[in-house]
């Protein structure tokens, strides 16, 4: 009988503990989200935009800009020795580029300037690691 309730004190412990982790992992994992949604939507438009890669990570989840303007974007890549680009596209299926920086080893910079598209949510990541991403948003200012 005691080894019965054994078992079942384990499993009272162990879907919690996995529910736990499963969050945990979760909320590690980057690729923007509602984190980046809700950056967006508190973020000022602006023309002059700026993004850095360190550590793997870009240190913006949004970028927001004015719909049909003419944007400039400062690209810093803060990381030694590491390949990286910001590219900016229609959606997450990466099949049509808006703009896009070229691809680099850091410690470097680029200035790229496009016309940025009607007013919505897009999608940036960096092409070498995809999982550097967020959202790109054009808003009326």
């Amino acid at each position: 009988m005691d080894y019965v309730r054994n078992i079942d004190m384990k499993r009272s412990f162990l879907l919690p503990a996995l529910l736990l982790i499963a969050s945990v992992a979760l909320a590690a994992c980057g690729g923007g989200g509602q984190d980046a949604a809700n950056e967006a939507a508190v973020a000022t438009p602006s023309a002059s935009l700026s993004i850095r890669a360190k550590s793997l990570k870009f240190d913006k989840k949004a970028l927001v800009a004015p719909p049909n303007t003419t944007v400039t974007l400062h690209f810093e890549n803060a990381d030694g020795g590491v390949l990286h680009n910001v590219a900016i596209y229609q959606d997450k299926s990466v099949k049509q580029k808006i703009a896009t920086t070229k691809t680099f080893a850091g410690i470097a910079s680029e200035d790229i300037s496009f016309t940025s598209p009607e007013a919505g949510d897009y999608y940036f990541r960096c092409d070498v690691h995809p999982d550097m991403n967020g959202v790109f948003a054009t808003r009326a200012p």
